[in-house]
């Protein structure tokens, strides 16, 4: 918090960035402005990246409330309207439930700010190309360093030439080497398979150790929950020893 009693949202976006997501949600209830169209939306991606399906509404109320506030040509009103389409997207992802017209509406308002968000949302992007909507792209992301996992006597995480050390970070290796033998895992089959439960509080235990594997990887995508599923990024190589 800042001098004022006040958290910095800014803060919170980052702690979002990184995967942090418990204490992205426990700084933003130390604090609660739900009039907020800004610390609405931060609340409902954290309780979305939680698990919490009723994040999404959150998220949605939050654009429509900040889209009323914007001006009709501000960049800022384009990336709401990619907020919502994402939205409408994942609600609806047979037909879209409306996403192409947001984009199209959003493209409309100028091609930069879209640029921008392209790679923050490459599933709708994909999306309305495959649809025949025309977006521009922004340039392709650098590749990821591959990642090495030496789980011999001495356990070693390379991240390309780099070593990184394992001191402090619990269980999180040992949550790396599963995803990367088993493949996908259902939040409570990994629980099990760390701690040989998946009673209360084990699904928070487990939401931190991810987390700690995007601070050791200094990459929010390096584990990702989706619904009640834990995955590694498909989009960075990974290789176990």
């Amino acid at each position: 918090m800042g001098s004022d009693g006040r958290v910095d949202l800014e803060a919170v976006r980052l702690f979002l960035q990184a995967g942090r997501y418990m204490e992205a949600e426990a700084a933003l209830d130390r604090d609660p402005r739900p009039e907020e169209p800004e610390w609405l939306r931060l609340k409902g991606w954290a309780r979305w990246h939680l698990g919490d399906e009723g994040g999404l509404a959150l998220v949605e109320r939050a654009a429509g409330e900040a889209l009323g506030l914007l001006d009709t040509h501000a960049p800022a009103r384009s990336r709401v309207l990619v907020v919502l389409a994402e939205l409408a997207r994942m609600e609806s992802p047979e037909d879209g439930g409306g996403a192409l017209a947001l984009l199209e509406e959003a493209s409309g308002i100028g091609p930069y700010p879209l640029m921008e968000e392209a790679l923050g949302f490459p599933e709708l992007f994909a999306f309305a190309e495959r649809n025949g909507l025309r977006l521009p792209k922004a340039r392709r992301a650098p590749d990821k360093p591959k990642a090495v996992l030496e789980n011999g006597p001495e356990r070693r995480l390379w991240v390309g030439r780099r070593s990184v050390p394992l001191e402090g970070s619990g269980r999180a290796f040992d949550l790396l080497a599963l995803l990367l033998r088993e493949g996908p895992l259902h939040w409570r089959e990994a629980a099990l398979r760390l701690w040989g439960e998946d009673g209360p509080g084990v699904r928070e235990r487990l939401h931190m150790t991810a987390s700690r594997i995007r601070d050791l990887l200094a990459d929010r995508e390096a584990v990702r929950w989706k619904g009640e599923v834990l995955s590694l990024d498909p989009g960075r190589r990974w290789e176990g020893l």
